[in-house]
This record gives structure tokens, C-alpha cells and sequence, in this order.
């Protein structure tokens, strides 16, 4: 009689290792085919992104770029594809729209043509206003933000972003216009 009870033991073992094998890999499979989905759900947007200024005390464009455009990414893209779309910037200056801030919607829409995203952002920051007199120095960044719904066809958005300093780095500049761009992308662009 043991030997039948040992070897029902076994067969239930058995059984059970494979079930619970078998059922881990379709789990997994699972939760990969539902990141693959969740991401062709998600709502795309296009960040164009644009430097004007010339002072020779900020830092290098690619590093302010960096620095304003890293932490917005990062954050909005658990809920949004979200992608720098540098090289169609440069596919507009040669269409012939030079400023982004002056451009007609229908023009940075219309340059979309072969892939549009579902909303398109524009960053443009503007040069500084520097105020100096005697011991005191004061100094204004500004930006022009566009917020533009393509299947609309219409802004949510369509502003200007001032901060004005008269102690700020460049960093401290630039992190005070990274919230404020936030905050505006937050009213539009909600992470439940």
C-alpha cells in the first residue's frame, strides 16, 4: 500500500509543478502583451523644441534642452508617448517656417503629414531680457508654449512663460520655467 500512496504523491507533484510552471509563463505573457498594448493607446505627443538665446553666460543649448526637457519626459511618459522630435524641426526650417513661436498652426500641423501625433507642443524659448544698474541686475526669461490638439485642429494652449530673477542661475532659470511648462501640460495632459 505505500508504495501505490508514494507513487500518487509523485503523480500529484508532478501535476502541480507543471500547472503552476505553465501558468507563470502565460502570466508573463500576459503583462508583456499588455505593456505592447497600453503603449499603442497611449496618446502620442510631439515636443518641438526650440533655444533663441545668445547670451554667452547660459550654458550649452543641448544642456539647457536637457535640463528643461528631461525631468517633463520622463514624468509624462508612464501615461503619454512622448518624443523630442528634433529632426522635424529641421524638415520645417527647410519647408520655410524659421520661427516656431510666429508659426500658423495649420503649417506646423501640415508638416506632420506623414505620421501625425496626437498633440503636438512647442517650446520656444525666447532670448533674456537683462537690467542692470549700479550693484543691481535683474534678468527675464520667457518662453513661448503651444499646446496644439491635431484632431481638433486647434490650440489648448497658446502663451507665453515669464520668470524674472535678480539672484537666479541658469539652472534656477531654467527649473522655474520646467515647472511652469509642467503645470500648463498638467491641466491638459492629466497623470491619473
Amino acid at each position: 500500500m505505500p508504495k501505490y500512496l508514494k507513487l500518487i504523491f509523485m503523480c500529484f507533484l508532478t501535476i502541480f509543478v507543471f500547472t503552476s510552471v505553465a501558468f507563470a509563463n502565460t502570466e508573463a505573457k500576459s503583462d508583456t502583451i499588455d505593456q505592447e498594448n497600453n503603449s499603442l493607446l497611449k496618446p502620442t505627443i510631439a515636443v518641438l523644441y526650440a533655444d533663441n538665446t545668445a547670451n554667452s553666460k547660459a550654458p550649452g543649448k543641448a544642456k539647457a534642452k536637457k535640463f528643461i526637457m528631461g525631468s517633463t519626459i520622463e514624468r509624462f511618459s508612464s501615461h503619454y508617448n512622448i518624443f523630442l522630435n528634433d529632426e522635424h524641426i529641421e524638415t520645417m526650417n527647410a519647408n520655410g517656417i524659421q520661427d516656431l513661436s510666429t508659426a500658423e498652426r495649420g503649417d506646423i500641423i501640415a508638416s506632420f503629414n506623414d505620421n501625425p501625433p496626437d498633440f503636438i507642443v512647442i517650446i520656444d524659448i525666447l532670448p533674456h531680457q537683462s537690467y542692470s544698474f549700479l550693484l543691481y541686475s535683474e534678468t527675464t526669461a520667457s518662453l513661448q508654449l503651444k499646446i496644439i490638439d491635431v484632431s481638433n485642429n486647434k490650440y489648448l494652449y497658446n502663451g507665453k512663460l515669464f520668470y524674472k530673477s535678480s539672484a537666479a542661475s541658469w539652472k534656477g532659470t531654467y527649473r522655474e520655467l520646467n515647472k511652469q511648462i509642467e503645470s500648463q501640460l498638467l491641466i491638459h495632459f492629466p497623470l491619473d
